[in-house]
């Protein structure tokens, strides 16, 4: 899929997409929910066999290798519309975590060699403001809108670019292709108060990387130990700021005031 040709890098191997009309890597014991795909309601299964990680979802089988490598798909007609879906969403991110690229729940933006990152729970505002800072700042360039793929790069957490963004129509989407260093981090929270800016730093700063990261839940322990890890090595490379967000154009420049800072 063009979509994955981004992946193509000597470190970081693209997942090889296969289908399996046997399906026998679905045998399995029992399975687990955990969040669902994109906007859409439908639930997403998973359990663990010997060779990797299984995904379902209505209409589609997914199974991601153990070492993220290959992706195995099975759709039956009913799910022929979601298997973009699937594999570009839960597949496609599990596959990178093994791979130790995490994907952040998040929008992003990028001036001159460094990004901002932007993360925050769904009507946060992350959108809003990536969209609003590069439209209003021609130094500002909007390179990821909702799912954000960072990895630690020269010991330094980068976004790899560029990680398909469903949500943005095809000539929105970024197509840089070197990592771009993330200097910070902002998670949003919306309030009806004034908007300020305060530095997090330590286990506040680490339990907010982990929580805005995508998919967790389809981790198992060897896997989530490795991404505790990663919080933590983001912590001390990367200044991580909890920032109170009206909705408002007023709110909008003194976020811009704050990263200019």
């Amino acid at each position: 899929m063009p979509a994955l040709e981004p992946f193509l890098r000597p470190d970081l191997k693209p997942p090889v997409v296969a289908t399996d009309p046997n399906g026998d890597w679905l045998k399995t014991g029992a399975w687990r929910v955990a969040g669902r795909v994109g906007t859409r309601g439908l639930r997403v299964r998973h359990a663990r066999n010997r060779s990797g990680y299984l995904l379902r979802v209505t209409g589609v089988d997914c199974h991601v290798r153990e070492d993220g490598r290959q992706i195995t798909l099975r759709a039956s007609a009913s799910g022929e519309s979601i298997l973009t879906d699937v594999l570009l969403g839960p597949g496609l991110i599990l596959a990178l975590s093994l791979q130790g690229c995490w994907c952040m729940h998040g929008s992003a933006i990028r001036r001159e060699d460094s990004a901002v990152l932007f993360v925050g729970e769904s009507g946060a505002g992350k959108s809003t403001v990536a969209e609003w800072l590069s439209r209003t700042d021609d130094d500002l360039m909007r390179v990821a809108d909702d799912v954000v793929a960072v990895a630690v790069h020269a010991g330094r957490i980068h976004l790899i670019p560029p990680f398909p963004q469903l949500q943005l129509s095809a000539h929105q989407q970024y197509t840089g292709e070197r990592p771009v260093c993330i200097e910070r981090i902002y998670a949003l929270k919306r309030t009806d108060g004034i908007a300020r800016c305060r530095p997090l730093h330590g286990v506040a700063a680490a339990l907010t990387v982990a929580r805005h990261t995508v998919a967790t839940r389809l981790l198992d322990a060897p896997a989530l130990q490795r991404h505790l890890n990663f919080c933590s090595q983001v912590t001390k490379t990367t200044k991580i700021y909890t920032m109170d967000y009206p909705h408002s154009a007023d709110s909008l420049k003194q976020v811009r005031r704050a990263i200019d800072d």
